[in-house]
């Protein structure tokens, strides 16, 4: 997560213990950080999140498959599939592999 980022999450909670309005704090961020202030939409959620007891200024660890799935194992699957058949469609592999 970039640094820019939980600076502007720490204001926003900042803001939020002063009770200053949503408008208020996307407005001082704007002041602030210029081009590089959060969007209006993550100020809107992080504001609302933080009103509603949320102490983490960190994003929750994403649940989802893994960025890459590149493994030796699977390097030699596909290469395995290529060389059988060099007209299949990636799509075809896909389905295979699976």
């Amino acid at each position: 997560m970039e640094q820019r980022n939980i600076e502007q999450r720490y204001a926003i909670k900042f803001c939020v213990k002063l009770r200053d309005s949503v408008k208020e704090t996307y407005d001082k961020l704007v002041k602030v950080f210029g081009y590089e202030a959060l969007s209006r939409a993550q100020v809107f959620r992080w504001h609302k999140d933080f009103k509603n007891g949320c102490a983490k200024v960190g994003d929750e660890p994403g649940n989802g498959r893994p960025v890459e799935a590149r493994t030796d194992n699977n390097v030699k699957r596909v290469r395995t599939l290529v060389h059988q058949d060099r007209r299949l469609t990636i799509r075809s592999w896909l389905m295979k592999l699976i």
